[in-house]
């Protein structure tokens, strides 16, 4: 789209701004996951140490359920790259660009490290319909500290997502692109 085309018909959006069902339904899947994910690693911060265990096997299920849809995401954007970002300052497209990828990079290292924690004391995650044995050797020093990173990878998104919700409404309310219901609505 040409800048002056851009000016005249703001609310029209390029094909190559929009994304398929395949790139919505992660997008909004990886969300889901990382809420759940999230609300119940919080929800054992203040609990009983009796229900604690209950609690971290509550989380350890949903956040291992959901990190396929997560890391699907990631893999997908990685494969596919972002839509083009259109005229705008090389600031903002830097700014847009870290976040993108730090989003997905904090993801990334939240899985794992959320995992190898789990997998280091040596315990199976139990899914219910199946089981994931610890494909690593019992080490409770490394555990513990691959639990401390998972908490500042986890917290590392907070401000990301704060900052690409912030890019998201910038296209609702100034550009007035269209860029903002792309993720709502598949490509035709």
């Amino acid at each position: 789209m040409s800048q002056s085309t851009a000016q005249t018909a703001p609310l029209e959006v390029s094909r190559a701004a929009e994304y398929g069902w395949i790139s919505i339904t992660l997008h909004w899947l990886g969300v889901a996951g990382l809420l759940t994910s999230f609300i119940t690693g919080l929800m054992m911060e203040d609990l009983p140490r009796a229900l604690e265990r209950v609690a971290l096997d509550n989380h350890v299920f949903w956040a291992t359920l959901m990190a396929v849809p997560i890391l699907a995401r990631v893999v997908w954007r990685a494969l596919r790259g972002f839509a083009p970002v259109g005229q705008q300052a090389f600031a903002l497209t830097l700014i847009q660009k870290l976040v993108m990828w730090g989003l997905l990079a904090s993801l990334v290292a939240a899985v794992g490290t959320g995992l190898a924690s789990v997998w280091l004391t040596g315990q199976t995650i139990d899914l219910g319909f199946m089981s994931l044995p610890s494909p690593l050797s019992p080490n409770p020093g490394l555990g513990e500290l691959m639990e401390e990173l998972h908490e500042l990878a986890v917290f590392a998104w907070i401000p990301l997502l704060l900052l690409h919700v912030l890019g998201a409404l910038k296209h609702l309310i100034i550009d007035r692109d269209g860029r903002f219901f792309a993720i709502f609505r598949p490509a035709k």
